[in-house]
């Protein structure tokens, strides 16, 4: 009786874990696409993108959000210039793609990923653009 008390607790904790560990872990998008001097650029502004600003990285915290045909997406991007480290963070019930370029360096890396409602998404870049789409 004892050891099922212990296999029923056991089932329950890494029930229980399995859902809060991914919540605590967060997403460090390493998979940044190098344009070499020469190679073709790929179009930034497709169909369905709401196009970000280009975020120059100020002295403080700085967070944006996007809009598309006047509906606020609730994606917010934190950025912390002393880390240079970049914060996606979804605040809504739907997934939504962004896709980032940084031409801070001589090579110009581009990123594109999906971000799950809730999830927070951190990776270092200088001088990033977005774009946002459903």
């Amino acid at each position: 009786m004892k050891v099922d008390g212990i296999a029923i607790l056991t089932v329950l904790v890494s029930t229980l874990l399995s859902f809060v560990v991914p919540g605590i872990f967060f997403f460090m998008p390493e998979d940044w696409k190098v344009i070499e001097e020469g190679d073709p650029a790929p179009p930034l502004l497709k169909d369905g993108w709401s196009p970000g600003e280009s975020f120059k990285v100020d002295p403080q915290d700085y967070c944006h959000t996007f809009t598309m045909n006047d509906e606020a997406l609730p994606l917010k991007i934190t950025i912390n210039k002393q880390i240079r480290e970049i914060e996606v963070h979804n605040d809504g019930q739907i997934a939504l793609t962004y896709h980032v370029r940084d031409s801070s360096e001589s090579k110009m890396k581009l990123l594109e990923e999906t971000i799950n409602p809730g999830a927070h998404h951190f990776f270092w870049a200088d001088e990033p653009t977005f774009w946002v789409k459903r």
